[in-house]
C-alpha cells in the first residue's frame, strides 16, 4: 500500500490539470475526454457510434468520408457490414444534432461531410 502512495505522489500533475480536449463550432461544443456534445449549454445524448462518427467529421470539417471509411474508423477494419448501415446512423445523429444536423452534408454516391 505504501508503494502505491508513493508511485501517486510521484505521478506527474500535468496530466491531472490539463483541461479537456474539446471542439467548438458554432453553438456546439463535442467533449472528446468525457464523450458528451452541448448545444447551447444543454446535453445531447448520443450513442458511441453517432459520437465517433460526430468527432471524425468535427476533426475535418469539409473532407467527404465514404461509407467504408466512416466504417473503418467507428467498427474496425474487420468489420463486414453493409455499408448502409451508416446511412440510418448519419440520419439518427442529424435528428439529434438539431439545426446543427443540417450542416451534414450527404454527398451523392461517395459519402457524407461536415460543411466548413
Amino acid at each position: 500500500m505504501l508503494r502505491v502512495r508513493a508511485a501517486l505522489r510521484r505521478a506527474p500533475t500535468v496530466a491531472r490539470s490539463r483541461p479537456a480536449d474539446q471542439i467548438q463550432i458554432d453553438d456546439l461544443k463535442i467533449d472528446l475526454d468525457r464523450h458528451q456534445v452541448f448545444s447551447d449549454g444543454s446535453i445531447i445524448d448520443l450513442t458511441t457510434t453517432e459520437f465517433k462518427i460526430l468527432s471524425l467529421f468535427a476533426h475535418s470539417p469539409g473532407r467527404v468520408f465514404t461509407r467504408s471509411i466512416l466504417m473503418a474508423a467507428v467498427w474496425g477494419q474487420e468489420y463486414y457490414g453493409i455499408e448502409r448501415t451508416m446511412d440510418t446512423h448519419v440520419s439518427r445523429l442529424r435528428r439529434k444534432l438539431g439545426q446543427f444536423g443540417e450542416r451534414i452534408e450527404t454527398v451523392h454516391g461517395v459519402g457524407y461531410r461536415l460543411k466548413e
